[in-house]
């Protein structure tokens, strides 16, 4: 129905239709527009609306469709944002159109403040909008404040307690109405985790997952209360960074790069490195070329020990950089799990490719199958035992230099684990087989 009207032109019937959605819809069916019907219907939105809509949009789309405005405009519409979301857009705005809009928002001390903290850290994520009750206060009393904040907060199921602005705990609304009037808060709040506000983002959604919690305190060094982070929120952060981690693995600094010679500049500088670490490994496989050439199966089974061992590693790769993203620091028990199961899978992989070795050894007619077969058994547990060790201690190396384990991990592991592959394939096929 709303692509025909688009399609129809019909633009005021379809923002009619579209305005009855939930903004998220609303926003995924205007992102999914072409620029001129974009343009055309966003003419029906007022201010509210556009402010409503903005907050599910992708934020570059979001910066580029409020840019389209005038300065007044963009003003007006940051101003009915929830703060949280406002200081996610305006960071991403020039310097000089987010000192235009800071100098005329009511909000902003506490915009410049949110503005101040590093995007990693969950000071940037956090709201001011929550409801704080004083531990010294009673049921009644705390109601009545309740009642007074509610509209201006973001959710009201859970009641953050201080004393003097110290962080104490939480209490929950259903305790709240439940509790007789003249019961203090401070004989009801139960004490909850909470973050400091230059925690790192992953470390406190994590936090969140752990406990089970739909909104979790911020406390500055001093334990005050300054601000708190929703589910909602979190969630969406962390798609993000899950996102963005997934590109850095990747070597991609965009995922949708929209022009294709940008897009290829910045994935070049990653794919000629691995050419480059490609040339020694290639220099490396040249000097056995005598005992491939003595003993021809080997050059059959030399890409199954090299992709078993990188894809051991690239596993413990993952485990580790999952562990490095919520602590910052390594989980050597995982880490040893780890080679545990490589040595496990290793000794399956090379039971099951010593007798398939020794079945096309006699096929191929050699003097010593069962020698062949051996080989390729030791070759691939060593190797693939070998994966996890370097696939951990890789990235925990990096990360103790200060260098982003997610990017420069995949490459090292790649070259340390091909080389080191064929250095144990060909020599203990030289020492085992160089007199066949």
């Amino acid at each position: 129905m709303l692509e025909q009207l688009i399609s129809d032109k019909k633009y005021q019937e379809a923002y009619l239709k579209l305005i009855l959605l939930h903004p998220h819809d609303q926003a995924k069916f205007i992102a999914s527009l072409d620029d001129e019907d974009k343009k055309q219907i966003l003419e029906f939105y007022d201010d509210n609306e556009l402010s409503k809509i903005m907050s599910y949009l992708d934020e570059d789309f979001a910066v580029r469709l409020l840019t389209k405005f005038d300065i007044d405009k963009q003003i007006s519409i940051i101003k009915e944002m929830d703060i949280d979301d406002a200081v996610r857009l305006i960071d991403e705005l020039p310097d000089l159109e987010q000192k235009e809009i800071l100098n005329v928002v009511d909000d902003q001390n506490s915009l410049e403040k949110l503005l101040d903290y590093d995007v990693l850290e969950i000071g940037f994520l956090m709201t001011s909008k929550f409801v704080k009750i004083d531990s010294t206060l009673n049921v009644k009393e705390a109601m009545k404040i309740l009642i007074e904040q509610a509209p201006e907060v973001e959710s009201i199921g859970t009641i953050f307690v201080v004393n003097n602005n110290k962080y104490l705990g939480t209490l929950s609304l259903n305790q709240l109405i439940k509790a007789k009037g003249n019961v203090l808060i401070n004989d009801l709040y139960k004490e909850t985790p909470f973050v400091f506000d230059n925690d790192d983002i992953e470390y406190s959604i994590n936090q969140m997952r752990e406990y089970n919690l739909y909104e979790i305190a911020v406390c500055n060094e001093y334990d005050n209360l300054v601000g708190i982070v929703t589910l909602d929120d979190a969630i969406e952060e962390f798609e993000r960074l899950s996102k963005e981690n997934f590109a850095r693995l990747s070597a991609i600094k965009e995922f949708k790069e929209k022009n294709i010679f940008k897009a290829a500049l910045h994935r070049l500088p990653w794919l000629i490195i691995l050419l480059l670490t490609s040339i020694p490994i290639a220099l490396s496989a040249a000097r056995f070329e005598e005992i491939i050439l003595a003993v021809s199966l080997l050059a059959l089974f030399q890409p199954l020990i090299l992709d078993a061992s990188g894809d051991v590693a690239t596993q413990t790769l993952a485990v580790t950089l999952r562990d490095l993203s919520y602590n910052n620091k390594a989980n050597f028990k995982e880490g040893f799990k780890e080679v545990v199961s490589g040595m496990l899978s290793g000794f399956i992989l090379a039971l099951a490719a010593s007798i398939i070795t020794y079945f096309l050894a006699i096929s191929f007619k050699m003097e010593e199958p069962m020698m062949v077969s051996l080989l390729i058994a030791l070759s691939l547990f060593i190797t693939i035992t070998l994966g996890p060790i370097v696939g951990f201690i890789i990235p925990v190396f990096l990360n103790k230099i200060k260098i982003d384990p997610a990017v420069a991990s995949g490459p090292f592991i790649t070259t340390i684990v091909d080389l080191s592959s064929l250095f144990i394939y060909f020599g203990l096929a030289t020492l085992m087989l160089g007199g066949l």
